[in-house]
C-alpha cells in the first residue's frame, strides 16, 4: 500500500487537522439522521500507559447530554476499561475539536503499548455495540540526525531548517514530525519553556517516506528542543482520506471500526526515539554539522 501513501496529496490537510488538535470536520449529513448516532475516535500511541478515545453526538447540539458509551481494550492477555473521565483537551491529539457534545475517556493500561501487536477495542453506544482492531505500526529509524545536533545561531528572527532522513516498514501509512520541550536561552543565563502556542504546525505531517526538512522558528536566542518522528497505521490515513464522502467507494476502506449506530477509526502511531537539538550554544551538546554525512 506503501505506492497508494506516497501519492494521497489530498489527504495532508485533512490529517494535519486531526492531529494538530483543530476542529475535524464532518460532511453534511442527512436531516434525518438519528440524534444518538455516536462518533467513537481512537488512536494508541506506543510506549503510553495509558489510551483515550473522544465520544461525540454529531447530530446533537453542544450544550445536549454528552453521549453514554461503554468501552474496553483487549492486550495481549489483558483487558483495561475506559473508567477515566478526561479533559477533552486529552483528546485533541485523538480527533480534534468537536462542537457537539463529547467526552474523553481512558484507560490505565498494565502495560506500555507495543509497537507491532494488535489491540482490540469493544464497547456499546445508544444504538448498539461497536468493535475495532488495531496493530501498531513500527517505529521509525532515524538516521539523520542520529544524535544531538547543533545548528549555528541565526542572525535575524526567522525560521530554522532540521533536516530528516528516516526509514519506515510498510506498515507506515504515514509519517510525522513533532516538536516539543521548547527552551530558549535567556541573556541572564535562565532558561524558559515556551509554550506551543507558536508551534501550532505540529504535529506535521511529512512529505516522503524516507526524508524531510522542518522548520522551527527562533527568535536569535539559543533554543533547545525535541524532535520526535512518528508512524501513523493505514486504518486513520484511510480515515482521513475517505472522511465525509457519501456513498463510500466499495471495496470499503479499513477504518479499524464498525458498530450499530456508530462510526469512527481505531489506529496507533508509534514514535523514533526522541532527537534534541540546539540552535547556537545551548548546554555545550556534541554539536553535529547538519551539512555533514
Amino acid at each position: 500500500m506503501r505506492s497508494r501513501g506516497e501519492g494521497s496529496v489530498a489527504i495532508v490537510a485533512a490529517v494535519a487537522v486531526a492531529l494538530s488538535g483543530c476542529e475535524l470536520v464532518r460532511g453534511v449529513d442527512p436531516l434525518e439522521a438519528h440524534p444518538d448516532v455516536v462518533v467513537v475516535l481512537g488512536m494508541l500511541v506506543a510506549g503510553e500507559r495509558e489510551a483515550r478515545i473522544l465520544a461525540s453526538h454529531p447530530h446533537r447540539l453542544e450544550f445536549e447530554p454528552k453521549p453514554q458509551v461503554t468501552a474496553t481494550l483487549q492486550g495481549p492477555g489483558w483487558t483495561a476499561d475506559f473508567t477515566e473521565d478526561l479533559p477533552l483537551v486529552d483528546c485533541f491529539d485523538v480527533g480534534g475539536n468537536w462542537h457537539a457534545p463529547s467526552k474523553c475517556i481512558g484507560a490505565i493500561l498494565p502495560e506500555q503499548i507495543g509497537a507491532g501487536v494488535t489491540y482490540g477495542l469493544s464497547g456499546t453506544a445508544p444504538l448498539g455495540s461497536f468493535s475495532g482492531q488495531a496493530t501498531m505500526p513500527m517505529g521509525p529509524e532515524l538516521v539523520h540526525p542520529a544524535f544531538a545536533l547543533g545548528i549555528p545561531a541565526q542572525d535575524e528572527w526567522g525560521p530554522v531548517d532540521v533536516p530528516l532522513s528516516y526509514r519506515v516498514e510498510a506498515d507506515a501509512g504515514m509519517v510525522l514530525a513533532d516538536v516539543g520541550e521548547i527552551f530558549e536561552l535567556q541573556l541572564d543565563g535562565t532558561k524558559e519553556a515556551l509554550s506551543d502556542v507558536g508551534y501550532r504546525e505540529f504535529p506535521k505531517v511529512l512529505a516522503s517516506f524516507e526524508a524531510d526538512t522542518i522548520s522551527v522558528f527562533q527568535r536569535r536566542k539559543p533554543l533547545r528542543f525535541v524532535v520526535t518522528v512518528l508512524t501513523v497505521g493505514w486504518t486513520y490515513v484511510n480515515f482521513a482520506e475517505f472522511h465525509g464522502i457519501d456513498p463510500l467507494p466499495s471495496p470499503w476502506p479499513d477504518f479499524g471500526l464498525t458498530g450499530e449506530g456508530v462510526f469512527g477509526y481505531f489506529a496507533g502511531k508509534t514514535p523514533s526515539r526522541p532527537i534534541e537539538v540546539h540552535v547556537g550554544p545551548f548546554d555545550n551538546p556534541d554539536v553535529v554539522d547538519p551539512e555533514d554525512p
